[in-house]
């Protein structure tokens, strides 16, 4: 399975449109990592798991542990990209073999 990941504060505007794209690629699972400032993306797109920040705190300590989760909770500030590291570790806990990241910020343009 390969997993693609995103980190954002908004719904992508060519998210839809890439998830489309995917179509024949079954077993692709998009993961959109939001963070404090990202509208509520739950269940908008079909192959798509959108954690939200209390989605992500909750993974984060259901792998390390309550005693041991303040110290990496840290690690994952917000307004980060580097969030998308919890987006890493959930498609590895899903079992995709293989990891795409995308940044929402750079998408195509058709030429004018």
């Amino acid at each position: 399975m390969i997993g693609i990941i995103t980190t954002t504060i908004k719904d992508p505007p060519n998210w839809k449109s890439l998830i489309e794209s995917y179509k024949g690629l079954e077993e692709a699972k998009f993961y959109i990592i939001g963070d404090i400032k990202t509208p509520d993306l739950k269940n908008i797109y079909s192959k798509t798991e959108y954690m939200s920040v209390q989605d992500q705190s909750d993974f984060i300590e259901s792998l390390v542990g309550r005693e041991s989760f303040p110290l990496y909770w840290q690690i994952f500030q917000e307004r980060n990209c580097q969030r998308r590291i919890i987006g890493f570790l959930k498609a590895v806990s899903d079992g995709c073999n293989y990891i795409v990241a995308l940044d929402d910020d750079n998408f195509p343009r058709e030429r004018e």
